[in-house]
């Protein structure tokens, strides 16, 4: 599935299918997206390409390949953060990531609104800060 220029393809396997999974049917994924590309005129970023493995803490330690080599000669390392349409995925799916980021990014925004407080009304402060949840 894709959104502009953002496509993401998910693919399900269990620890005792990572070899086969991560090794040859990734490259046939690989090998599928580029024909499709192609065909629309489109060309794969391999270096901008992300690979994130989600499960539990239980299922990740047994994950012991850490990244694919693809046919083209390409090597893409699994991530353990990946933003998806601005949302800031971890492994577990936990989105601690990307509520500190959140955290981070409103705390800094309310302190830059305070140095120009003097110049809004109560109702337009109201306003912008309303705007921002």
């Amino acid at each position: 599935f894709g959104y502009a220029d953002d496509h993401q393809v998910t693919k399900k396997f269990s620890p005792s299918e990572q070899v086969d999974v991560l090794t040859n049917q990734i490259n046939d994924c690989f090998n599928a997206i580029r024909k499709w590309m192609s065909k629309y005129y489109l060309q794969l970023n391999e270096p901008k390409t992300q690979i994130i493995v989600f499960g539990s803490s239980g299922i990740l330690q047994q994950i012991i390949i850490n990244g694919v080599n693809l046919l083209s000669g390409t090597t893409i390392r699994f991530q353990s953060v990946v933003k998806n349409l601005g949302v800031q995925l971890d492994q577990r799916l936990s989105l601690e990531k990307h509520i500190t980021t959140l955290k981070k990014n409103s705390f800094h925004t309310i302190r830059n609104l305070c140095k120009v407080r003097f110049l809004l009304t109560k109702d337009q402060m109201k306003l912008v800060v309303n705007s921002m949840v």
